[in-house]
């Protein structure tokens, strides 16, 4: 349901986005080892591999994505949860459920 509520969302914001999804985190690790994005959305609870752990394998060693823009969606805004998203490497934290507009402009920001 997140998946297709984050999907719709970004679809409306960005007409003509190409969205992959990742059903957990080993198939988000495994699809950043073999294409580049110019954002990363990565939920920090999922199955098989969290996000922290996902994070951490995609910014090791010199991967395509090692130094792409990855963003955190996690429905945890406390201070903790913020400082641990950016100490496994990712670039910002965003609170779900996100305003579309934050999530518009944090968008832009990242992918520059």
């Amino acid at each position: 349901m997140n998946q297709m509520v984050a999907v719709d969302t970004l679809e409306d914001l960005f007409p003509g986005i190409t969205i992959d999804i990742a059903n957990n985190g080993q198939e988000a690790v495994d699809k950043a080892q073999e294409k580049a994005y110019d954002l990363i959305f990565m939920d920090v609870h999922m199955p098989l591999k969290d996000g922290y752990t996902a994070t951490k394998e995609i910014r090791s060693g010199n991967g395509i994505n090692s130094k792409s823009p990855i963003l955190a969606l996690t429905a945890n805004a406390v201070k903790e949860e913020i400082d641990k998203c950016l100490e496994s490497g990712m670039n910002k934290h965003l609170a779900k459920p996100f305003d579309p507009a934050v999530l518009r402009q944090t968008v832009i920001d990242l992918a520059g």
